[in-house]
């Protein structure tokens, strides 16, 4: 699990920068990582938001 967290929060910052605040573009990112969240494990739809949210906190105190 802590190998996925860390390609989904450098697949996510990688992403943040080109994006900017382009909205669009966030929509992408966050259903490419909530899809990957699925795919990798079992987890329900709470399960999976709230680790979404975790890397999100993860990626804004890391810029």
């Amino acid at each position: 699990m802590a190998r996925i967290v860390f390609v989904l929060t450098d697949a996510l910052h990688n992403q943040a920068v080109p994006a900017g605040s382009d909205p669009v573009t966030a929509k992408l990112v966050a259903r490419s990582i909530l899809l990957a969240i699925h795919a990798f494990t079992d987890a329900d739809n709470q399960d999976a938001l709230a680790l979404l949210r975790g890397l999100r906190n993860e990626v804004l105190h890391a810029g």
